[in-house]
Order: C-alpha cells, then structure tokens, then sequence
C-alpha cells in the first residue's frame, strides 16, 4: 500500500528481471478496477567496459601511467599487467583511481595492459601500449 498523496514510490532491493506493473485505488468504497498495465526492466549489475590506457611517462625508472574508464559497469578497482615482449605477464598489480607512479622499474621493454574489477568480475583488457624503460625522452 502506498498513500495517495505520495505520486509514486520507490521498491529497494528488487532482483534483475522484467516485471509487470498494475495499480489499484482503495478507499472506504472499495478497491478499483486495475490500471492499463506497464513493464519495466530491472538490469542486472555489469562488469567494466574496457578502460583506455594513455601511453605512460616518466623519467628514468620512474614509471606514470593513466587511464579513463570504460563503460559498462563502475569499476571498484583496476587491475594493471606488465607483459614482455613475447607475451609473458611479469607483473599484475591492483590499482585504485585513474592513474599511478611507481619508482625503481627495472630496465627493459614492457607492455601493458589494464582491467576494470568489480563485483561482477573483470571486465575487457584495455588496449596496449608499449613503454621501454629506462625513459630517456618524450613518449613516442
């Protein structure tokens, strides 16, 4: 039941799914006949699109690296690999928020790619990007 005055109401906690929607009208005479009948959908959770990770700079050793995040679901988290050049993963690190530093990478080519996390599960990997350390210039 839900007071006249209120226009409307919101139904927390309710599953994924299609459902169909019906009103009724109660006072002291009655209950109405019921309203035309409406659906509506209910999506379930999602895990992220693919994020775009931006070409990393630095100094040295020193390593940034920036992304924007994809669509689909929000990410919790992120979820950065270091591959070789031939393909071997040689670092996976869980990331929060949109970029990071980090100091002391060994020397040597790498590339990279990164995953949004949430509830749901890992979304796609990002594209890749090639970064050879130690960085000497401007990115490529």
């Amino acid at each position: 039941p839900v007071p006249a005055s209120a226009g409307g109401t919101v139904v927390p906690g309710v599953p994924p799914g299609t459902y169909y929607v019906r009103v009724l009208a109660q006072n002291a005479g009655g209950v109405s006949s019921p309203s035309n009948e409406v659906s509506l959908t209910i999506a379930g959770p999602t895990a992220p699109g693919a994020p775009t990770l931006a070409q990393p700079t630095g100094s040295g050793n020193t390593l940034t690296v920036s992304w924007a995040p994809g669509g689909g679901g929000t990410p919790s988290s992120y979820l950065l690999t270091a591959f070789t050049t031939g393909g071997q993963a040689v670092a996976s690190v869980p990331l929060g928020g949109t970029s990071a530093s980090f100091s002391g990478v060994p020397s040597g080519t790498y590339v990279l790619q990164i995953a949004g996390v949430n509830a749901v599960g890992t979304g796609p990997a990002s594209n890749q990007v090639t970064v050879t350390l130690p960085i000497t210039g401007p990115p490529p």
